[in-house]
């Protein structure tokens, strides 16, 4: 996803006459908050910012005085433009293609969702159809992991499939999720799809490469990064007079394989 984005953003900056500065917070706030008052103290024109969502009162001081962009993330209650897929319909993408199959128990993995935008979002479009399909033939479960590693995800994978795992199919919301779900099912002697289908958040290298290559829904991320870039040249170039946030959102695609 991030190299993706990088390559947007760089190409777009580049053509156009600009050159970036990559700062990796490593999802710390503190690391994050450092580098962004490193960079106004470098002088830099702009931000283009992957927030890690603790610093969001100290970003909307910043995008007083400089201009900032927001990818992937977005900042409630501030004037500060983003460019981001769109979370809900991606999640729809996916449930919308299991409706057309025999599935019959949809779990979603996820981060826990914190303050982090698109993980709020999935959620709450994944259990609005939980809602609407509470006397439909499917059901649907939501599973949310503070903690990310293959021990808590093998053990999560063990209970799910210790009840019946018949036309059952599991989401992951990211793509580490995804490698965590099919290396435990490897542990586990648990096969794809022949056990459980599997459709994954976010295109990843190794999707295609799998024994069963896995279905994904796949975020636009190199457009994500020029359209972002775009978005703040713009402004710096004070080519966009209004002063009201812009919120660019951009379509999910769903690459269907072998796993769902």
């Amino acid at each position: 996803y991030s190299m993706d984005v990088l390559r947007g953003i760089e190409e777009y900056c580049s053509q156009e006459g600009y050159k970036i500065f990559i700062c990796d917070a490593k999802n710390s706030g503190a690391r994050e908050r450092n580098y962004i008052e490193e960079m106004v103290n470098r002088g830099v024109d702009g931000f283009i910012l992957n927030t890690t969502g603790e610093n969001d009162l100290f970003i909307k001081g910043i995008s007083l005085e400089h201009p900032v962009v927001l990818i992937g993330r977005k900042i409630k209650n501030s004037n500060i433009s983003s460019v981001a897929a769109d979370n809900a319909q991606g999640v729809k993408l996916a449930i919308e293609h299991l409706l057309k199959t025999n599935c019959r128990r949809i779990s979603y993995l996820t981060p826990a969702p914190g303050n982090v935008s698109p993980r709020i979002e999935r959620v709450e479009t994944f259990e609005h159809f939980a809602a609407l399909s509470a006397c439909s033939h499917i059901s649907f479960e939501c599973i949310k992991f503070e903690v990310i590693d293959r021990a808590h995800v093998m053990d999560t994978l063990e209970t799910l499939t210790a009840r019946s795992s018949q036309n059952h199919t599991i989401i992951t919301g990211n793509g580490l999720l995804s490698l965590h779900v099919v290396q435990a099912a490897k542990a586990l002697n648990k096969r794809i799809p022949e056990d459980f289908s599997l459709i994954g958040f976010d295109e990843t290298e190794w999707s295609e490469i799998l024994k069963n290559p896995l279905t994904v829904v796949a975020q636009p991320t190199y457009d994500i990064g020029c359209t972002a870039a775009k978005e703040i040249i713009t402004t710096l170039r004070k080519e966009n007079e209004s002063h009201e946030a812009r919120i660019t959102l951009l379509p999910f695609s769903l690459i269907v394989r072998e796993t769902a």
